[in-house]
Formats: C-alpha cells, sequence, structure tokens
C-alpha cells in the first residue's frame, strides 16, 4: 500500500497532447462535446495499443492537471488498473493509485503521435476507422 494518499491526484498530459486536444475541439465536429477525461483515455488506449509508453517529463507537461481521478469512471479506473498491471506486470500495483495513474501518463505521452497520425493521416472519418480498431479488438 501507498504510504500517503493523494486525494483527487491530477493527471498530466504533454502540452503538446494539450495543443491536439484544444485544436480537435476547435476543428472537428465529433470532438466538441468530448471533455478532457474522453481525450486522455483515448490517448492512453492508442499507446497502449501501440505498446508505447513515453515517460512525460517534467518540463514537456501541463503547468496544471489535465484531467483530476474524481471525473473518472469507475469503468475508466479499471481500465487504467488493468493497463498498468498488464505494463508492469505486477497485480499489486492497483493499491499505488499515484503510480497507475503514472503509467496511464507515459502511455498517453506515446500515444499521442498515433492519435493524431489516426485522426489526420487517413480520408476516412475518425468514426470509421475507430470503430474498425474496436472491431478489431473484439475479435
Amino acid at each position: 500500500m501507498e504510504s500517503k494518499a493523494i486525494k483527487d491526484p491530477q493527471i498530466f498530459i504533454s502540452k503538446e497532447a494539450r495543443q491536439l486536444f484544444d485544436n480537435l475541439r476547435e476543428q472537428l465536429e465529433e470532438f466538441k462535446q468530448m471533455d478532457n477525461r474522453d481525450f486522455f483515455m483515448l490517448a492512453v488506449l492508442f499507446g497502449y495499443l501501440n505498446n508505447k509508453r513515453k515517460k512525460l517529463e517534467h518540463s514537456s507537461k501541463t503547468e496544471s492537471g489535465f484531467t483530476r481521478e474524481r471525473y473518472l469512471s469507475l469503468e475508466d479506473n479499471g481500465i487504467l488498473k488493468a493497463i498498468a498491471i498488464a505494463g508492469e506486470k505486477d497485480i499489486s500495483i492497483v493499491n499505488k493509485i499515484v503510480h497507475v495513474y503514472s503509467i496511464a501518463e507515459e502511455y498517453a505521452n506515446g500515444g499521442i503521435s498515433y492519435l493524431k497520425e489516426f485522426i489526420f493521416g487517413d480520408q476516412a472519418s475518425f468514426i470509421k476507422n475507430f470503430a474498425h480498431e474496436i472491431k478489431k479488438l473484439s475479435k
């Protein structure tokens, strides 16, 4: 167990990711209604699916948190814990929630370039591509 619990920890992303998410909200209709939690989870999943973790250096992360634990759903937390277990090969990590979020931040930081490529790299719509990726996962 962690020695000191942090109430409602902040979850960070890179400045590059923040700029991308802000631009997506302005430019694409599909993203106008998404909140920070949704963007964070997308970036984490793209990092995880591409097996890309990238340490979030202090100088590259946003000054304040991008989202907070309180905004994550039970399902989001379950996904982040499962990803952390898979990444660390250690089930006891679920008791170290700050470390779980740190791992998620690394996957989000690693996944941002894949997410950007996924959205802007193909002429098909984002929704169609995303549905195709989800369908592949369910097989």
